[in-house]
């Protein structure tokens, strides 16, 4: 009865949210986001994962197509609440993995126009994947920070090292359930296509090895889905604008290290002997060096 009767409430919601003019007033979007912020904090137990899902593609939407008054406040209440869930409507497991998918989905589509804001969500986010009571509250965390960093413009060298480390520590967790495993993986594409200095850093490597690694996994779920993250990483990583040793040069800042006389700019994927010359020249070399 309550599936029914969230699925009733949550088709009412998308039918609100396609008025005849396709703009919602101000009235309609309060009631719209009232519903759906009620429907995560009653998420139950029994409930399918997905509908948490739609709930949180509904509240994405309805800022696109309202009033965006509430947005960031919405947002900042997430993650207060997510950050201290005790005596809040997150506390139960059920309502904070909603709230992480809605957190994600909200970040993804209008982190851009708030980007303090999304940029708190997201270090948030990266904490969690951690420190959260629970492997299947670490797995949403994974799932929303993958999604959320679609919409924060790039990733700071600081967040995708932690990023990668949580990754690697859910990877090599004693007793992890295989879906933690899959969710942590699934994050490595998207920390390559959105960090800031990629081609400064080891994160193309580090990424392709714990995929090569989970290859040999002993679920053929975690197998399977590191057959497509490697793919993924790599294609992530050859969409990067990849900078030229004589660009990095000319584009070194008046007065900074890589403009002294006799001074080089920073290398390119640095830890190896020779450097790269293009993208794919580099995916060829991170592949190699992998098996």
């Amino acid at each position: 009865m309550a599936l029914l009767q969230q699925l009733d409430a949550l088709a009412a919601t998308h039918h609100a949210l396609r008025p005849a003019d396709g703009k919602l007033d101000a009235a309609a979007t309060d009631a719209c986001q009232a519903e759906l912020l009620q429907d995560i904090h009653n998420t139950q137990p029994a409930l399918p994962a997905n509908l948490a899902c739609y709930n949180a593609q509904a509240l994405a939407t309805l800022y696109k197509a309202g009033q965006r008054t509430n947005l960031y406040a919405t947002t900042k209440q997430l993650i207060a609440q997510l950050d201290k869930p005790k005596n809040t409507p997150l506390a139960p497991p059920p309502a904070r993995a909603a709230a992480l998918t809605a957190l994600g989905a909200l970040v993804a589509e209008h982190g851009t126009i708030m980007a303090a804001v999304a940029a708190d969500a997201i270090a948030l986010l990266v904490k969690l994947t951690k420190s959260l009571e629970s492997h299947a509250l670490r797995g949403h965390a994974f799932a929303a920070l993958a999604r959320a960093i679609r919409g924060s413009g790039g990733l700071p060298h600081k967040q995708h090292d932690e990023g990668l480390k949580n990754a690697r520590h859910a990877l090599g967790e004693r007793g992890a359930p295989a879906a933690l495993r899959v969710a942590a993986l699934r994050l490595l594409p998207f920390l390559v296509l959105f960090a800031e200095n990629l081609w400064h850093s080891d994160l193309l490597d580090s990424a392709a090895a714990l995929a090569v690694k989970a290859l040999d996994d002993a679920s053929p779920a975690v197998r399977a889905a590191a057959a497509a993250v490697l793919g993924d990483v790599m294609l992530a990583g050859l969409r990067r604008p990849f900078p030229t040793r004589r660009a990095s040069t000319a584009g070194a800042p008046a007065g900074g290290s890589a403009s002294k006389k006799g001074a080089a700019p920073p290398r390119l994927l640095p830890g190896r002997k020779t450097e790269p010359a293009s993208p794919a020249e580099a995916a060829v070399h991170v592949l190699a060096s992998s098996f």
